[in-house]
């Protein structure tokens, strides 16, 4: 008998450690959301910090922000987003 009982007890139960599954799928979340964000020109970092603070929600925001290079070619006047030397876009007096 105290055979079995030493046995069950080396043996280790994620399932009454809920923080552990919690740790593992918020990590996961960051570093998809920060490869996701890279392969659209976004910055792996910060979108891998995002990750970490918003779990699943940055990555579903990584999935549908634009590529860096779309922005510009799509953008509503069809001119490009400009510099900020150029003022054809700003109100005011020119």
């Amino acid at each position: 008998m105290r055979g079995g009982a030493r046995e069950s007890r080396r043996q280790v139960h994620l399932e009454g450690y809920p923080s552990v599954h919690l740790i593992a799928v918020v990590l996961a979340c960051a570093a998809s959301s920060g490869v996701v964000a890279r392969s659209k020109g976004r910055s792996y970092a910060a979108w891998a910090l995002g990750g970490l603070l918003f779990g699943p929600a940055a990555l579903i925001a990584a999935a549908g922000v634009a590529d860096v290079g779309t922005e510009r070619r799509h953008h509503p006047e069809g001119q490009g987003l400009g510099t900020w030397d150029d003022r054809s876009g700003c109100p005011g007096p020119r």
